[in-house]
């Protein structure tokens, strides 16, 4: 394969119905401290906006993995975006937990305003 690689695929759509664009490309980076360079590819996921032009899609999620590891490309694609929704969902349970604490802490403050003061055994 040659190492000049963009891809490009819409609609990719996920088991849970969602559609997203797919961007892979190849690429590499250096660390010069020990000069390693190291080959990956890059996958980025697009949600497509309802405008037209160049600003069709919205880049949502960005990954990276080892050029080694993957020579089927459609698995990679697919990895990535199993991986994004994956993360949204954890997300979501983080930001419902937060609010549930916050709900929490607000009850608690509210019974301590109505205390009386007086310690009970």
């Amino acid at each position: 394969m040659s190492k000049a690689v963009k891809l490009s695929k819409f609609p990719v759509t996920s088991p849970s119905g969602a559609e997203y664009r797919v961007t892979i490309k190849y690429d590499y980076f250096v660390i010069i401290g020990d000069y390693k360079c190291d080959e990956i590819w890059r996958v980025y996921i697009y949600e497509k906006r309802n405008t037209w032009g160049p600003f069709r899609f919205r880049r949502i999620g960005r990954y990276r993995a080892d050029y080694s590891d993957y020579s089927d490309l459609v698995e990679l694609a697919s990895d990535a975006v199993l991986e994004y929704e994956k993360d949204v969902e954890a997300k979501k349970r983080e930001s419902i937990k937060k609010a549930e604490l916050a709900r929490k802490q607000a009850e608690a403050a509210e019974a301590f305003r109505k205390w009386d003061g007086k310690v009970r055994p």
